[in-house]
């Protein structure tokens, strides 16, 4: 029988602790104690732990009611004075970042253009990366930056430290990303993945205790992505996650990648920004156009779930879309009337459906998530 040594153990523990005070600002040991089903004592050392690596602040309030007097109560928190993470987003014309204390709070964000040619891009990075280290200097203060999470709209080989460049100019498959960074953004602890990837790692979090021994995340953003969760674990195959949407195309040939992203949306609309502000915009300045593309695309989306519901045959689905939010229901009204129309004859039975929300990203989420796993195993041996 396999057994889990004690440091795993803890390490389980301090994650469900920092879950908790992600979720649930303010808390007493009593508190995280009940919610976590851990002795006080057990709480207690963990609180230590963290306290001593100045990720938590205190408030010491009094006790009410007919007990008032005795011990009193203190109020955990998590801190965002002394540390802080980075998370990083890269496509083939930009970096977004977004500069997080380390209780999740916004210190700083924004976004770059790489601009030029291909055979710029390598130089236009290290650039870029420049000048976010100057950026960040000023919110980023006498914080320490525990870790760097990059997330990538193509597959990372971690031993190559490089990209498969589906989404990314071809040459760019041989260029070592985390080395790139780490000589001009500066020598910090960074981990690299695939968007889908940290967003299914965030949305497992919040299926914990749910009833879907499959799901499929489907991921609509700049790129498209996909995935098959099985009991909280993505499978994989020898190239990529199992059920990527990206290599699915239409009956013409077209892949569905060039039909759904958030691009095509936007080209459809006439935009050039695809920010969340600028859809809802125009969601709001004349909103039966938009929906109509709306719509269009969502019938289109339910094309694509045909083709992944016969194939995976999933518990539930969970779609992510930026675009979809400005008519959430009524988008998720059509994927599925679309699929059932489409499913009629199959005798199967569908997937249920959710949506996730896009602020706060769930893929950022899940960045930050995997930082502090990171972070975790480096306070504990």
């Amino acid at each position: 029988m396999k057994t889990i040594d004690q440091s795993t153990i803890r390490k389980q523990n301090v994650r469900r602790i920092l879950d908790l005070l992600s979720n649930t600002p303010e808390m007493t040991r009593n508190a995280l104690a009940e919610q976590t089903g851990l002795s006080l004592m057990t709480v207690s050392n963990l609180v230590d732990l963290l306290k001593s690596h100045e990720v938590l602040s205190f408030t010491t309030v009094a006790h009410t009611g007919p007990r008032a007097s005795g011990r009193k109560a203190e109020i955990l928190t998590l801190s965002s004075e002394k540390h802080a993470w980075l998370v990083l987003e890269i496509n083939s014309q930009s970096l977004r970042f977004t500069l997080l204390g380390f209780d999740q709070k916004l210190l700083d964000k924004g976004c770059f253009l790489i601009e030029g040619s291909e055979d710029d891009f390598v130089s236009q990075l290290s650039l870029v990366a420049g000048q976010l280290r100057d950026r960040i200097a000023a919110p980023l203060g006498s914080r320490n930056l525990l870790g760097v999470a990059i997330i990538t709209p193509d597959s990372y080989n971690k031993d190559s430290d490089t990209l498969l460049c589906y989404h990314l100019p071809q040459k760019l498959s041989y260029f070592q990303l985390k080395k790139l960074l780490h000589d001009n953004l500066g020598p910090y602890h960074y981990i690299a993945d695939k968007n889908v990837k940290y967003a299914v790692r965030a949305f497992s979090i919040l299926l914990e205790h749910a009833e879907y021994p499959l799901f499929y995340f489907l991921c609509i953003g700049e790129v498209l992505g996909g995935a098959v969760v099985h009991n909280d674990s993505l499978l994989y195959g020898r190239n990529h996650s199992f059920g990527d949407a990206r290599l699915f195309h239409d009956k013409n040939g077209i892949s569905y990648d060039s039909q759904l992203s958030l691009s095509a949306f936007a080209r459809e609309l006439g935009l050039s920004d695809v920010s969340y502000d600028a859809l809802s915009a125009a969601a709001a300045g004349d909103p039966d156009r938009y929906w109509a593309v709306l719509e269009r695309f969502a019938d289109k989306t339910a094309e694509l779930m045909a083709e992944l519901v016969c194939c995976f045959d999933p518990d539930h689905t969970v779609i992510e879309c930026r675009y979809a939010h400005p008519f959430a229901e009524r988008y998720l009204n059509m994927l599925r009337e679309g699929l059932a129309r489409r499913m009629a004859d199959t005798g199967r039975i569908l997937p249920d459906f959710s949506l996730v929300p896009v602020s706060p990203s769930i893929i950022l989420s899940g960045a930050v998530h995997a930082l502090q796993l990171e972070w975790i195993e480096q306070i504990i041996s």
